[in-house]
């Protein structure tokens, strides 16, 4: 409230390549994360027509090596990805605009004029952009998860397709408390970018008020590490049973 006060005039010029990517941003990041999730899959899931994986993991420390492996090459895969695809995109969208007006205040666009968050197209850009890697990173987590758990890539794209298709109904139908306590942490909430800038809902956490904005990004990091730390724990568990 402090920074919206201290906006006492609004600039406004030209931003119109600005405009149009944050625009579309949201739907992009969408396809994008729905895509790479598809690609994570069959690092742990089990196809019945390969059998190629049980000789790997039948040696000494082909087990654990080549679990290691796979979780790295997932997140280093979905990163490289992540950076190429929306450096391309980037360079679509604004190269027939142009590249100025990155210092304008969002509040000269129309959908973000009420926004009390003094910040800019760039900065703005900034946070999306970082907002929809944590998006991602979640989506990888859960991938990795299920398919360890399923083992079997039809019924781990199944799991992850129905999830995603109650995040899409959720996010159509509001409903605050819902909403508030857990569509705002889940991929498809979170990069519906426009609410965190317009609806400045805030969390009481330990006496404290933490902005929608910042406190989603907390809490699906750390449900991101609990999937990733009960991927670990089933693969060890079936290391212990000798579970291919």
């Amino acid at each position: 409230m402090d920074k919206a006060k201290s906006l006492s005039a609004l600039s406004m010029g030209y931003a119109e390549g600005w405009k149009a990517l944050e625009e579309t941003m949201g739907n992009f990041v969408f396809l994008l994360v729905i895509v790479i999730s598809v690609l994570v899959l069959p690092l742990f899931g089990r196809d019945p027509a390969v059998k190629m994986e049980e000789i790997v993991r039948s040696s000494r420390y082909g087990k654990r090596q080549l679990d290691r492996a796979r979780i790295t090459a997932a997140y280093l895969t979905a990163t490289v990805l992540y950076v190429c695809s929306m450096a391309v995109w980037f360079v679509i969208v604004m190269l027939p605009f142009g590249f100025d007006g990155m210092e304008q205040p969002i509040q000269s666009n129309v959908r973000t004029f009420f926004s009390l968050y003094n910040i800019t197209y760039m900065q703005q850009f900034l946070w999306n952009l970082f907002r929809g890697y944590v998006v991602l990173v979640f989506m990888v987590s859960l991938a990795l998860f299920v398919t360890i758990l399923l083992r079997n890539i039809l019924a781990s794209a199944s799991v992850i397709a129905t999830f995603m298709v109650m995040l899409v109904i959720c996010n159509q139908i509001y409903v605050y408390p819902v909403n508030h306590w857990f569509t705002n942490f889940m991929p498809v909430r979170m990069i519906d970018f426009w609410h965190f800038y317009v609806g400045n809902e805030l969390y009481r956490i330990c006496g404290f008020s933490i902005s929608c904005m910042s406190w989603s990004i907390v809490v699906s990091l750390t449900l991101s590490v609990l999937f990733l730390a009960g991927s670990l724990i089933v693969l060890h568990a079936n290391r212990k049973k000798g579970l291919p």
